[in-house]
């Protein structure tokens, strides 16, 4: 969850000419009212942070399991 509010924060803040231009904070920074170019400026923030969740998520599946198998084995000795 964490990885998707960041990914949809840095997109809404950055990437996303609709926000970004509205707030200011990218062409404060860049001089620009977007970091990115047509089409992904117009890529919707919720769809970046979905995709990145479903990620981490999969990475972090197999991770879990392992310490799963891991702590039942320590409780069945």
């Amino acid at each position: 969850m964490i990885a998707g509010a960041g990914g949809w924060l840095l997109w809404t803040m950055f990437a996303h000419t609709a926000e970004s231009k509205a707030l200011g904070i990218c062409n404060a920074l860049f001089g620009v009212d977007s970091l990115v170019a047509s089409p992904w400026n117009h890529l919707d923030p919720l769809v970046v942070g979905t995709v990145l969740s479903v990620i981490v998520l999969l990475i972090l599946i197999p991770l879990d399991k392992n310490r799963v198998t891991r702590e039942r084995q320590k409780s069945f000795v």
